[in-house]
């Protein structure tokens, strides 16, 4: 058995009832956790007992144990599971609380259902899958004395069924319905005599069931009967607390009443008694119901007054009432609002017995009145009081009035039925026999009393308990409510369909509200496990879901693989799967006779019938997300509940054709015994008595006329139905070869109106089984013409294979010349002892012969080419026929599928873990296809292979974009990836009508682009050639097969790359789909090289080469893009500032140690004005706006050293670099040897030097060339450091000098030029990156790694380094922090607004923008915290989170600031200055790579104050898991920019972004730096 690994997550407030998801024995399951539920401490139970052994109990749930592989342990709850090895079949529930409800109150839950394995010998391994069964319904009454059931049961077994599933063998109550059972305990004493039934009955019944088992095969299954007992059973009668009388369910007593009283109409109308009126008891018309309608609304219902049972006494209500007054002081007070006074409902519903709530009525009509004196105001509320009594009397009489019209309605209706309508039953007469309505209350002991006296005893406990309600069936009704139960007006309303001969069953809610009841149930359970195999749950959708729970528990404690099948008429499909998770059932019945044309039976097949041919292979091994299903299916020709007969509904020939159409698909199959002898009607299972015909081997039809008919092979469609049956279970087992499969595949297609061809494919060998079937739904269809008349009728088939043998071609035609197609009923004449069936037709079937032997078809080659399938033209194919042919594939084709198989198996062991059949032709002369070595590819070389976006890939001009997918779109990526993704939401939806598809089965145009995409990048053609023959192979296959088959490949490639570039990541335990290995791949989705997007050129000292060969190494050297598509190549792609915040988490902490180095040197080269570019533009179009990118690259630079050896990072530092710039006002020029290299200490202590001197200086080129939005006064770029606090600072008011970079660009809304975020001054992160440097650089010098001690400021003194760090700690907090008491001498009280914050700036021009609450100082935090008061930092913090913490980022602004607007849209262009153009990008959106920065500063403080540490952690994991769903969901695979307000998508931003990726691998690495 092949072991499957699912995924359910566990997501808060989702309880999934209602969806079904199936498991098999063996398999593993996972559950995770969403992120709703992460971090609270969750707990998974579940009602599978760990230990097959032990017993199953519903009740009793077990803790499942937590699971992780991982290696961070800190993402246990991320990437974790508990996990749960399936060891028994039926249905199993589970849940998950958390620790904040002492794991009590369910936070989600839901089911998972287990079929049995089904195994006729116990001993054996061989098994009856549920597709291969074919089952067929007997009803036992009709197979005679016990000794003759296997004769009559042979018929069944001849015919290829192997389940039988046999009605109720118990005593039948005496209306001889198969379904009103006596004696629950014991066999029907017809099928025996006397003197051996008491003590051989189930002995008997055992003999006939074992022997069917162990001589034919065969499993037996029978109904459970739960709902009700016969009128009959005794012992329902000594408990009639065990159904429902007007002792415990007094509210049935109203019903009772008019029960009665419709009786006696029926009583009084026989008599006479309306013969003045014009009614007798025949004839009866519609005026004749019309007539007694009126009379029992006029005359009787007024006598009896039923709604008497639902008022109130009014003047003992007023009594009590103001009895109650009498205490009251003579003031009253008043209560607030209004007091609701209604009727009570007496219990015991006793006439006039309702009551109302007297202390409600006291605070309603006597303290909310005005005050007056005592005695005026107690009349004034009884008064009041006594009119609102009456009021509510009168309205419920009305409606209880309303229900009773209703019933009278509702009885006429039925009556109607009875005895006018052509499909009814037409009695002709009035009588006891045939009564106007069948009564609601059963027959009880005292027969002799008249429903007068009937009424008066409804108040005698011991005679009333006896009166008890009949079960029966409401249309439409809500199956989940129990109709007999107090609250329903069913039994009022005369809504029920009766069965008159039976007692509904009161459960109750539990064992002990009715103990004999359920043990009685119990040992009939027990007992029906014993014998049968099965069972089929009668009347399932009105069983108490309780108790038809503890019925099938029963069941599986007897047989643990025990098979529950049910029909439900719930008429909501989601109700089913209520009933399929609570009960376990194994098969829904599906009736093909509902089917009211071919297209309907042709919808039901695909339905119900498996997965589509071409399905996409899912790998057991790999845990993929478990699926919602659909419950298996026993799909039936015909059930012994249909009717008319299938004879009289359709055409006699189109049995076969239907039976044939059911049998082709992959469920189980059923039908009723007498539809395969084409018996003529419907057998009445309640009224029948006749027997089923003896099984004959050679029936001629001229027998004895005196012998009662019997059966054999030529009998109706026997032999038809035999091949048909035996051709289900051939595609429905998988055989003796654990190599071979079923064919689990199917496909349906209407080719007219009657015709319909279902394929049946074998997803492993690619065989197929192809029927032809032309059905016969009119019954007045003409059989008889010529051939060719119906073969004109039919279009050709057009078949992807080639036809091997034609299994089956039969056909349904008249036995004689003599006798008449046309179908006369009245000239059938019925047997008088046994059930017979039409004797005029008879099936002509051929079997496994040649094409040629064919008379329904001819077979030609597809344009001539094998290679091309076939074409099937029909010769003569009448209404009624059936030809199915064996397809394989064509030789050279199965020879491809082999090798592609082959290949994708040895790149991905899970796919295709089973052998492929072999080629019956030599072809050793072919060449096989070998794996591709992916560890030979470099991680630049992933990136080319499986992203680069459509900018990437353009920029290296070879003309190739992303793949342009009809109705679909371009395709995110270039590469594989780009595939892959677009093929795993078509994999997760099972949508094979996917565009991608779509696309792959109309041609061959992807792989195409894949190939020749590959072959011209010269760093990986050689990916490229090797995958030119696969593809070549791949375009042999099939259409249908290629979806699938691309998908394979397509993802064997991606897993073994991604297997790859972790084992290069130094993670070669990580798993594929787990969060670290999400987030590491984003260091090879952003780092690839791009030709219009090079770094800077770097000539290092130690270079032995040309100045040419710098300048052309540039343009291959990796760059790491800003973000994915918007910031992918061009001068867009290379920003100072986005490049070394994301440096860290994407190419340093992952130990991409020689990218990281080579971009720091990179821009090291180019350093101006003590700063580096902003954008770079490799070096030749640099800009130098920006204060902050520079203090990003010294962090970045501090993070690589400390990452390295000290050694290593020496060397670092003294490695020397030309500079590009030979001073701040040269012009860039290419590499000579007039440029001077530096070291790279030389160029940090350059940078810093002149941060302390001062930098002030205009933009080279200044004006609209370089930026069309800024003003004049923006281009002055101004940069300084304070010298006594430690602060730098810089900017003006006209400028971005920070991340916060937005400017205006909207001249309608005249924010042009104007930065929406200036944050000039001294900006808050700067000072925790300015104190981590300069701290670093001073620890350096100590240990003569770097030889500058500090810095000179102006006055010429020396600034030391540690100096500078202590001077930044001492003032960092009085001057940003903003505490609860804000003190004045640092800050201006008046535009304080949030208290327990850092400022966000220092000095800014617009004094106000200081105070506003923004996520930046926890960047401060995270990296300097030795710089804050702990204190003060964990408070600050705690308003970051309380206030800005979003889904998945930062609010950049506090959303009670007046700037504030969560939802960004660049395209927007009107009159509104802060909105326009996206003003707002920075004040209200929800930035994500700011998160990790906040959670890292709440994870360093909290570790550091030993507080909340655990709550921090949970915090944490809740952020990454909504983190993981977040790329697993994204088109990209990637992490967003920002989100909109609540995290909500926006679509103007970059879906993939560098810092995000960045900051949450760095988060990571911290969580695990206990």
């Amino acid at each position: 058995m092949t072991v499957g690994t699912h995924i359910i997550t566990l997501k808060r407030g989702e309880f999934t009832e209602r969806t079904l998801y199936k498991v098999e024995q063996g398999d593993r399951l996972l559950f995770k956790l969403h992120s709703s539920i992460v971090g609270l401490d969750a707990k998974v139970f579940s009602n599978i007992p760990p230990d097959a052994s032990k017993d199953f109990n519903r009740h009793e749930y077990y803790e499942l144990p937590w699971v992780y592989s991982g290696g961070d342990q800190t993402l246990s709850e991320v990437d974790g599971h508990a996990e749960v090895v399936v060891t028994l079949s039926g249905s199993f529930r589970y849940y998950s609380a958390i620790a904040s409800s002492s794991y009590k109150d369910e936070v989600c839950a839901g089911y998972f259902v287990v079929d049995p394995i089904l195994k006729i010998n116990p001993s054996s391994d061989k098994t009856m899958p549920l597709e291969a069964v074919c089952m067929q319904t007997v009803t036992t009454k009709q197979l005679g004395p016990v000794e003759e059931w296997l004769d009559r049961l042979r018929t069944t077994y001849e015919t290829k069924y192997n389940v039988v599933h046999f009605t109720p063998v118990q005593h039948l109550g005496a209306s001889n319905s198969a379904y009103s059972i006596k004696d629950q305990l014991k066999v029907d004493p017809r099928y025996f005599s006397s003197k051996n039934y008491a003590n051989d009955g189930w002995t008997a019944v055992e003999g006939v069931v074992q022997h069917m088992r162990k001589e034919w095969g065969m499993f037996s299954i029978t109904d459970v009967v739960l709902n009700h007992t016969s009128y009959d059973s005794p012992w329902i009668h000594e408990h009639p607390e065990a159904g429902y009388n007007l002792v415990n369910s007094p509210h049935l007593k109203p019903a009772f009443v008019l029960d009665r009283l419709l009786w006696q109409l029926t009583l009084d109308v026989n008599a006479g008694k309306y013969a003045k009126k014009g009614v007798l008891p025949t004839p009866v018309t519609s005026e004749t119901l019309e007539i007694l309608r009126n009379v029992f609304i006029s005359e009787v219902l007024p006598k009896h007054k039923i709604a008497e049972f639902y008022l109130a006494d009014v003047d003992t209500l007023v009594s009590e009432f103001r009895a109650k007054l009498k205490g009251l002081l003579d003031a009253p007070g008043r209560l607030p609002g209004d007091v609701a006074v209604q009727l009570v409902q007496d219990p015991k519903y006793n006439l006039f017995g309702c009551t109302v709530d007297l202390e409600a009525a006291v605070a309603k009509f006597y303290f909310q009145r005005p005050q007056k004196n005592y005695s005026e105001l107690v009349e004034a509320a009884v008064s009041d009081f006594e009119a609102h009594v009456t009021r509510l009397n009168k309205e419920k009489k009305e409606r209880i009035q309303g229900f009773l019209l209703d019933g009278v309605g509702n009885c006429v209706a039925n009556a109607g039925y009875v005895f006018l309508d052509p499909n009814g039953p037409k009695w002709d007469k009035i009588a006891e026999e045939t009564p106007i309505v069948w009564r609601y209350f059963s027959e009880h002991p005292y027969q002799t009393m008249t429903t007068t006296e009937e009424m008066a005893a409804i108040d005698e406990p011991e005679v009333a308990c006896h009166f008890k309600a009949c079960n029966g069936w409401i249309m439409c009704d809500d199956p989940l409510r129990n109709f007999a139960e107090p609250g329903s007006m069913v039994y009022l309303k005369r809504e029920l369909i009766v069965w008159g001969d039976s007692i509904k069953l009161r459960f109750g809610q539990c064992r002990e509200d009715s103990p004999y009841l359920w043990d009685r149930v119990e040992k009939y359970c027990a007992k029906t496990a014993e014998m049968f195999d099965g069972i089929r749950l009668d009347n399932c959708h009105s069983t108490p879901l309780h108790v038809a729970e503890f019925a099938v528990d029963t069941c599986r404690r007897v047989k643990k693989d025990f098979y529950v099948m049910a029909e439900l008429f719930t008429g909501r499909e989601d109700l089913d799967m209520v009933f399929v998770n609570r009960l376990g059932i194994t098969s829904l019945v599906r009736e093909a006779m509902s089917a009211y044309n071919c297209r309907e039976l042709g919808r039901q097949v695909h339905r119900y019938g498996g997965r589509p041919v071409g399905d996409f292979y899912l790998p057991s091994s790999t845990p993929r997300p478990l699926t919602p299903s659909l419950p298996h299916a026993l799909f039936m020709d015909y059930t012994h509940d249909n009717q008319p007969s299938a004879v009289q509904k359709r055409h006699p020939v189109d049995l076969l054709a239907s039976a044939a159409a059911v049998a082709m698909g992959g469920y189980g199959t059923g039908s009723s015994r007498g539809y395969d002898e084409m018996v003529p009607h419907y057998i009445d299972i309640v009224n029948e008595k006749r027997l089923y015909p003896k099984w004959n081997e050679d029936v001629s039809g001229k027998g004895d006329k005196s012998v009662p008919p019997t059966v054999g092979m030529r009998s109706g469609m026997i032999r038809g139905k035999r091949l048909v049956n035996e051709l289900h279970q051939m595609m429905s087992s998988s055989g003796d070869n654990d190599t071979a499969s079923s064919f689990d595949q199917v496909y349906v297609d209407q080719v007219t109106d009657d015709v319909i061809t279902v394929t049946r494919h074998n997803s492993r060998t690619h065989e197929s089984v192809i029927a032809a079937i032309r059905t016969a739904f009119d019954p007045s269809v003409d059989t008889e013409q010529p051939a060719e008349a119906h073969s004109h009728q039919v279009t050709c088939l057009n078949i992807p294979g080639q036809i091997t043998e034609i299994i089956l071609e039969a056909s349904t035609v008249l036995s004689s010349e003599k006798d008449s197609g046309t179908l006369n009923l009245k000239n059938f004449t019925r047997d008088l002892k046994v059930i017979n069936g039409l004797n005029q037709w008879r099936v002509l079937s051929k079997r496994n012969i040649q094409v040629g032997e064919s008379e329904m078809v001819k077979v030609k080659d597809k344009e001539g080419d094998a290679s091309q399938g076939c074409k099937v033209e029909f010769k003569s194919f009448k209404p009624g026929s059936v030809v199915v042919f064996r397809v394989s594939l064509d030789l050279n084709v199965n020879l491809a599928m082999q090798k592609v198989q082959k290949l994708i198996s040895e790149i991905d062991p899970a796919f295709f873990d089973h052998e492929a059949p072999a080629s019956k032709t030599d072809h050793s002369k072919d060449t096989p296809l070998h794996p591709f070595d992916f560890s030979a590819l470099s991680l630049v070389d992933m990136n080319a292979l499986l992203y680069r976006c459509g900018a990437e890939e353009s920029s290296h001009g070879m003309g190739l974009g992303p793949y342009n997918l009809p109705s679909y779109g371009d395709l995110k990526y270039c590469g594989i990836a780009g595939v892959k993704f677009v093929l795993d939401e078509a994999v997760a939806g099972g949508d094979l009508g996917h565009p991608l598809c779509e696309n792959v089965r109309q041609g061959d145009w992807l792989m195409d682009y894949s190939v020749n995409r590959l072959k011209m990048q010269p760093n990986v053609k050689q990916v490229g050639e090797w995958l030119e023959p696969v593809v070549k192979e791949m375009k042999k296959l099939p259409m249908y097969l290629k979806p699938a088959y691309l998908q394979c490949l397509v993802t064997a490639i991606y897993n073994a790359c991604v297997k790859q570039i972790m084992i290069k990541l130094n993670q070669p335990n990580e798993d594929i789909g787990s969060l670290k290995c999400k987030l590491l791949l984003g260091s090879v989705q952003l780092t690839g090289v791009c030709k219009t997007a090079a770094l800077a050129p770097v000539l290092l000292d130690n270079m032995k080469a040309s100045f040419d060969y710098v300048h052309k190494l540039q343009s291959d050297v990796p760059s790491l893009a800003a973000g994915l598509p918007h910031f992918s190549e061009g001068i867009w792609r290379n920003w100072g500032r986005d490049t070394f915040i994301a440096l860290r988490g994407l190419l340093i902490i992952p130990g991409r140690i020689k990218e990281a180095r080579y971009i720091i040197l990179s821009y090291a080269s180019t350093m101006r004005h003590g700063l580096i570019p902003n954008l770079l533009g490799g070096g030749e179009v640099s800009r130098y706006n920006c204060r902050d990118a520079v203090w990003w690259w010294l962090n970045s630079i501090r993070h690589l050293c400390q990452a390295m050896t000290t050694e290593e990072a020496r060397k670092l530092l003294e490695e020397k670099v030309a500079r590009i710039y030979r001073h701040d006002s040269a012009l860039y020029e290419r590499m000579s040897t007039e440029h001077e290299f530096h070291s790279l200490a030389d160029i940090i202590q350059e940078g810093l030097q002149k941060h302390a001197q001062g930098i002030r200086f205009v933009e080279r080129n200044a004006g609209p060339q370089i930026d069309s939005n800024m003003c004049k006064p923006g281009f002055t770029v101004e940069v300084s450091v304070d010298p006594a606090t430690g602060f730098t600072l810089g900017g003006n008011k006209y400028n971005c000098g920070t991340w916060m970079d937005k400017m205006g660009s909207s001249d309608r809304a005249g924010n042009r030029g104007t930065p929406a975020t200036p944050r000039d001054g001294a900006s808050v992160e700067l000072q925790g990156l300015c104190y981590a440097c300069v701290k670093w650089l001073g620890e350096l010098n100590k240990k003569k790694m770097y030889a500058y001690e500090g810095v000179k400021i102006k006055d010429g003194s020396l600034l030391k380094f540690s100096n500078w760090a202590e001077r930044l700690g001492a003032s960092f907090d009085c001057h940003f922090f903003v505490g609860a008491s804000p003190d004045e001498r640092y800050n201006d009280l008046s535009l304080v607004n949030k208290k327990n914050i850092y400022k966000d700036t220092l000095g800014s021009q617009n004094p106000w923008t200081d105070y506003q609450l923004r996520p930046n100082y926890a960047i401060a935090i995270a990296e300097a915290l030795e710089m804050c008061d702990l204190e003060n930092a964990w408070r600050a913090l705690e308003t970051i989170q309380k206030v800005l913490l979003g889904p998945l980022g930062m609010k950049t602004l506090d959303p009670s600031d007046w700037k504030y607007n969560g939802v960004y849209d660049n395209d927007r262009d009107d009159e509104n200055f802060d909105l326009a153009k996206g003003f707002n990008y920075h004040n209200g959106p929800e930035w994500v790579w700011l998160t990790g920065f906040f959670l890292r500063a709440k994870l360093a403080v909290s570790r550091k104050l030993k507080r909340e540490v655990r709550e921090t952690e949970q915090l944490i994991s809740q952020h990454l898991t909504r983190m993981s769903e977040h790329i697993h969901n994204s088109p990209w695979r990637g992490v967003t920019e920002l989100t909109n307000v609540n995290g909500n998508i926006c679509s103007f931003s970059s879906p993939t972004q560098a810092w995000s990726f960045s900051t949450a691998l760095e988060l990571i690495h911290e969580l695990n730096q206990k």
